[in-house]
């Protein structure tokens, strides 16, 4: 599965992602989205703009936009920077949303009558729309623009820095680490400092045996180091959690629990004792009493503890661009030097059409939502 653990290696303006498992496999975030091509070519892009007024006066009264946009990754390109020989593959993520928002200056004041606003700026959202989630994100828009919009959009392919965006926001899922103890002890010492406290052959409750590791552990002088990654609620208690832990994998190995005579309970834990779930013993049976295993100085030196915690969480990336900025690779080639192809492509983008002529007419239709309960399954609206 996809890891959060860093550092992240960066390639092309791309963010590789590890894997928790597989040493060799990298994930690919993508970064910047992109207009869409057609299966001939053509970029997916079209501005209708309508003119009204008078014969010597035309000018414009709004405009429709189509476009589609995209965000992807090229793992070939890629890799031919890799100097590893990483396995590559596209991240994909969990949902989405894409939305295209114009930014402008507020004329608007705040409840209290200062002149200045808490934000200086006017969002207004021009559409929004649901990626496709695969290796493309695909999402494509069409709106019905006022005049300012309509003129402004076609300003942007001239001038990629208007302030028209176009903002994902990704949301994927991985693993982090939560916590890492590392752990230097003397295991001989402190089994030995059991065995002087507690009498062989004799079981102790819970409670008791818990005192006695950590006094023995205390004794010797282990070194606990333990390091808490994030700053969640969870992840603050991580270390008293791991502690508890520590406690759990010592009781595990250096002692045995007295288990119930009663089948149904026997049957519960007695498998669970030899498969690393020793602290289940309490759960299962309250009050269950130990004692201190017979261990040889070679069974101890092999003890080895590594206690680490993994959690699964998602976070969200927000990749994003102006629309304008988008036609760059259609305006400049590889070394910046002008597209001499872009007039004519410019050209074809932006269609101007004439009302003037036109009879139109408004037509509002108010619908009730309740198609469920009378069975409509459509509403048809005719014009003559």
């Amino acid at each position: 599965m996809l890891s959060f653990q860093p550092p992240y290696q960066t390639v092309g303006g791309y963010t590789l992602l590890p894997d928790h498992a597989t040493e060799q496999l990298r994930y690919v975030v993508p970064s910047t989205p992109q207009l869409r091509l057609k299966p001939d070519g053509h970029v997916d892009f079209s501005l209708v703009q309508y003119l009204g007024g008078g014969a010597g006066d035309q000018k414009v009264e709004g405009g429709l936009l189509t476009f589609s946009a995209e965000l992807t990754t090229d793992l070939e390109e890629i890799r031919a920077q890799l100097d590893d020989d990483f396995e590559l593959q596209p991240v994909l993520f969990d949902q989405g949303t894409v939305e295209l928002i114009a930014l402008g200056t507020s004329s608007l004041a705040d409840i209290s009558g200062d002149s200045a606003a808490d934000s200086p700026f006017d969002l207004r959202v021009l559409g929004s729309g649901k990626p496709t989630l695969d290796v493309h994100n695909r999402v494509s828009f069409q709106l019905l623009l006022d005049a300012a919009g309509a003129e402004l959009v076609e300003k942007l392919l001239d001038a990629p820095d208007l302030p028209i965006v176009l903002i994902y926001r990704l949301q994927l899922s991985g693993l982090r680490p939560s916590y890492n103890i590392t752990i230097d002890a003397d295991w001989e010492k402190v089994y030995s400092h059991l065995s002087h406290r507690l009498k062989a052959n004799a079981y102790y409750v819970a409670a008791d045996v818990e005192v006695a590791v950590e006094k023995a552990l205390e004794a010797n002088d282990i070194s606990i180091d333990i390091t808490v990654f994030g700053s969640s609620e969870a992840d603050r208690t991580a270390a008293a959690a791991a502690r508890r832990q520590l406690l759990d994998w010592v009781m595990e190995r250096m002692f045995e629990p007295l288990l119930s005579t009663k089948p149904d309970l026997a049957e519960t834990v007695v498998d669970t004792v030899d498969d690393l779930l020793f602290s289940l013993v309490r759960t299962v049976v309250p009050g269950v009493s130990y004692r201190l295993r017979s261990l040889t100085q070679t069974q101890i030196r092999h003890f080895n503890i590594r206690l680490d915690e993994t959690v699964a969480e998602r976070r969200e990336i927000v990749p994003q661009g102006t629309l304008g900025g988008l036609f760059r690779r259609f305006q400049v080639d590889e070394q910046g030097r002008p597209n001499p192809d872009w007039p004519a492509l410019r050209a074809s983008l932006v269609q101007k059409v004439n009302l003037n002529g036109f009879p139109r007419l408004e037509v509002a239709v108010g619908v009730e939502d309740r198609f469920a309960s009378d069975g409509v399954a459509r509403v048809e609206v005719e014009l003559r």
